[in-house]
């Protein structure tokens, strides 16, 4: 009975921020769909602060971006630089008596900031270079806590700077049988993994090569991936319980395969 259901949702009880989600979040709809009724008995496992946030508001963003690209018969290039402003932006929040559990909260204002460049070119018929850099500065403008306040701490997870270059040596105009060699360079700088940033993930820089032959229809080919065997965090995981924020990347790893064309 959705009627009873409505009465209970407009409960003198209900806060006012509560309230004023409930446009958002439509309640009683979700009620009636799990099968929830007014003389229903539902159960919370482990009940305590954390987890659902009944206030929880939207995250707002107002981004601008500007770019520019340039093309010939070459390559390209192109660079692009951006900035965003967050308000109420959603954020975990660690709840103090009950470590590992998080809820989220709309706790701060945030700004975005970076840019990007890029470039591709062929030299000659068998060499083809590709490069990228990235710079970010994404910051909490406010984070208030329950303790320490986390204004102007850099936002985890993102790098500050991130480079990728490619070179790959083999005949790119017309049909081609013959040799192939890619060297791939791939870098990345210091990565926070709490908003306190009082825990980061080195930088580190990666070394792949491959190399093959190819025929009309078949390609051979065998490499290495981080051939430098670079000690590297696989990912970050933001916040983490217990402090638990990385995960190691594979060491070096060699491969050989095969590769098939239909044509």
């Amino acid at each position: 009975d959705q009627s009873a259901l409505a009465q209970l949702l407009a409960a003198p009880h209900r806060s006012a921020a509560n309230v004023a989600r409930d446009g958002y979040r439509h309640p009683l709809e979700v009620l009636s769909f799990f099968g929830v009724r007014d003389d229903s008995s539902v159960v919370e496992i482990l009940p305590g602060s954390g987890g659902f946030n009944p206030s929880l508001e939207p995250q707002r963003t107002l981004q601008g971006e500007l770019g520019i690209e340039l093309a010939g018969d070459g390559g390209r290039a192109a660079l692009s630089l951006y900035r965003s402003a967050v308000s109420n932006g959603l954020v975990q929040r660690e709840e103090p008596t009950l470590p590992g559990r998080f809820s989220f909260v709309n706790a701060a204002q945030v700004a975005l900031a970076g840019a990007e460049a890029e470039a591709a070119a062929r030299i000659g018929r068998w060499l083809t270079l590709t490069g990228s850099l990235t710079l970010t500065r994404h910051r909490y403008l406010q984070f208030p806590t329950d303790s320490t306040p986390l204004d102007g701490r850099f936002v985890p997870g993102l790098p500050r700077v991130a480079a990728y270059a490619l070179a790959s040596f083999g005949r790119v105009v017309g049909p081609f049988r013959g040799p192939l060699l890619d060297l791939e360079v791939v870098s990345q700088g210091r990565m926070y993994a709490d908003d306190a940033n009082s825990a980061f993930a080195p930088g580190w820089t990666q070394l792949h090569a491959r190399a093959g032959w190819r025929a009309r229809r078949i390609t051979v080919f065998g490499g290495v991936r981080n051939a430098t065997d670079a000690h590297v965090v696989g990912s970050v995981n933001v916040n983490g319980a217990l402090r638990r924020f990385f995960e190691p990347a594979p060491g070096r790893t060699w491969y050989v395969g095969i590769e098939t064309r239909i044509e």
